[in-house]
């Protein structure tokens, strides 16, 4: 649609601009929802998350000592905090949405003749 309004002209850093624009909002939707589902609709689901992989790591290697099994749960809490891993994913996010917003834009810019 951009590209149509001017005349089939967009250049790269107008295309890098739509497609991290694009990418933010999706990843700020995406963060949203995952919070509003982890505080209102189901508050258990970190817990049941670490549950499940520490019955797996266990299932997989019976031999894990009870150490191993507090690192892994340290580890899982650690990362489990909603403030990181929503910066985490935002960046993780943002990062991959700028690689491909540069492929998209190299592919369909098209600069305006001086």
């Amino acid at each position: 649609a951009y590209k149509q309004l001017n005349d089939g002209f967009i250049s790269l850093g107008e295309g890098m601009k739509i497609g991290i624009g694009i990418v933010a909002l999706g990843s700020s939707i995406g963060i949203l929802y995952g919070l509003f589902q982890g505080y209102v609709l189901d508050p258990e689901t970190m817990t049941k998350a670490m549950d499940y992989a520490i019955n797996e790591a266990i299932e997989q290697n019976p031999e894990l000592t009870d150490e191993m099994i507090e690192a892994i749960e340290g580890a899982f809490e650690f990362f489990a905090n909603p403030f990181l891993s929503s910066a985490i994913g935002i960046t993780v996010s943002l990062f991959f949405g700028c690689l491909i917003s540069l492929l998209t834009g190299l592919a369909v810019k098209k600069n305006r003749p001086e």
